[in-house]
């Protein structure tokens, strides 16, 4: 038995608690494991990423076979084309063609950490989020990937989203000419403020740009993997996590990529383009250089779900108990009335917001006459055509928001992130300035003391 096998065999002898399916796990791993030391032992023990333990532990070189996982309907995440790699974690396939495709409701529940998987469509890259190697189909015959290392530090502010990271990480990608598939490797102190369901949304994205992404893992995935009924799979992924599920300090990468999460800022989209894009804290130079103007006719939220609602009404909160009402016309859209209770209707009336169905949403935006130049703020992109022709061909039509928003499922929230921009917007409300950045400018109340807005923090993993 190796010397890994036997801290292995040793750790699971201490805490019997445990049971036999961590065992069973800790024993694949050490499978996995050896695979690497023998990887690394002929590679002058070089510092590997995670993404090269990963295709090592399957036994994966560039002087192997392909790289190629062809999903059955009782397939693993620890077959490869290597015969002597054994199952390591079943799971049931929805089958909608010939390879198949996983739904993210089974993914989740039939997650691997340090697995390798073959994925035919975005939804099936959100496993990086457990720090799992997607293999897009149409590179399965690539030898090795350009592994970009993304290294986070700082905090996510509430007042960005994971798509903001998205949309920096886009950038770098448009400028990158290669061959090989790209795998995006998120590692540095700053994981650890991206909660599980925002690191799906990028892994998600990533596939949407055409890479797969993944997450080393930490305390923030042992804690989902406990709350959602995993505890062994937990638990044995925790005891190797150093060794095999995080990357090696000082490793080597392709390509690397640093960013400070606590310099991101949200973007704003428009007028009459979604394709002009300038950061929130250019905007303010911009917008009085560009001559826009600076006065806001209306600011629209979608507040397609109960998140979003309650963070507008937390901001609005804020500037009723400073005596302050929304300087421009402020609508709220919202799926259902009887999605706003009783006291968030009140508050709403207090401070001069008024709240429209959907399916009313878009006239009542539409301005009147021909007034000559007037700016409108919403909190989604959807919108920004309709904006631009709603009454007045002059109108500057501005999106809180990176692209175009879509719905996903994705762990234990629903990741539309709209709520995140919609803070910003209604802070903006309260200004009535295209000007004003709810970031770091601050905004005096009635009393004449000035006061900053402060977001909600998520209450998710």
């Amino acid at each position: 038995m190796t010397a890994l096998g036997q801290i292995v065999q040793r750790t699971a002898s201490i805490t019997p608690s445990i049971g036999r399916k961590s065992r069973r796990l800790l024993t694949e791993y050490d499978k996995l494991i050896q695979n690497v030391q023998k990887r690394r032992s002929n590679d002058f023990n070089k510092n590997l990423s995670l993404t090269e333990k990963i295709l090592y532990g399957h036994g994966l070189d560039e002087n192997s076979h392909p790289y190629l996982i062809t999903p059955t309907e009782s397939s693993s995440f620890g077959s490869t084309t290597s015969k002597r790699d054994k199952a390591v974690h079943k799971f049931p396939l929805s089958c909608d063609n010939a390879l198949g495709t996983l739904s993210s409701a089974v993914l989740e529940k039939s997650v691997f950490p340090g697995g390798l998987l073959l994925a035919n469509d975005a939804y099936s890259h959100i496993n990086g989020d457990f720090s799992m190697l997607s293999v897009r189909s149409n590179d399965s015959k690539a030898t090795r990937p350009w592994i970009v290392g993304v290294r986070l530090t700082g905090n996510l502010s509430e007042w960005t989203t994971p798509r903001d990271i998205s949309l920096k990480i886009s950038d770098f990608l448009k400028t990158k000419k290669t061959n090989e598939p790209i795998v995006l490797e998120y590692h540095g102190p700053g994981t650890d403020s991206v909660s599980c369901a925002d690191r799906a949304v990028l892994c998600t994205m990533a596939a949407e740009c055409g890479a797969s992404a993944l997450f080393p893992f930490t305390d923030l995935t042992y804690n989902y993997l406990c709350a959602t009924g995993r505890r062994p799979l937990a638990y044995a992924a925790s005891v190797i996590a150093d060794v095999y599920l995080r990357p090696d300090p000082d490793a080597m990468y392709d390509d690397l990529i640093e960013l400070q999460l606590d310099h991101l800022d949200p973007y704003i989209r428009g007028p009459f383009s979604q394709d002009v894009v300038t950061p929130l804290c250019d905007f303010k130079h911009t917008a009085v250089d560009e001559e826009w103007p600076q006065q806001l006719s209306a600011v629209t939220i979608n507040a397609d779900s109960p998140d979003t609602l309650e963070r507008v009404a937390r901001i609005a909160k804020q500037g009723w108990r400073k005596g302050l009402r929304a300087k421009a016309p402020l609508v709220i859209s919202v799926e259902s009335r009887d999605m706003v209770n009783k006291h968030e209707k009140d508050l709403f009336e207090k401070v001069g917001a008024s709240i429209v169905s959907s399916e009313g949403f878009p006239m009542r935006y539409s301005v009147a006459g021909d007034a000559e130049w007037i700016s409108i703020m919403t909190n989604s992109s959807d919108g920004l055509e309709k904006l631009r022709y709603k009454g007045n061909p002059n109108t500057h039509a501005f999106a809180a928001s990176t692209e175009v928003r879509e719905k996903r499922r994705v762990g234990m929230k629903l990741a539309a992130h709209a709520h995140a921009y919609a803070q910003i917007v209604t802070a903006m409300a309260f200004a009535g300035k295209l000007t004003f950045n709810p970031i770091r400018d601050r905004i005096v109340g009635r009393d004449g003391m000035p006061f900053q807005f402060t977001p909600q923090a998520s209450k998710y993993f």
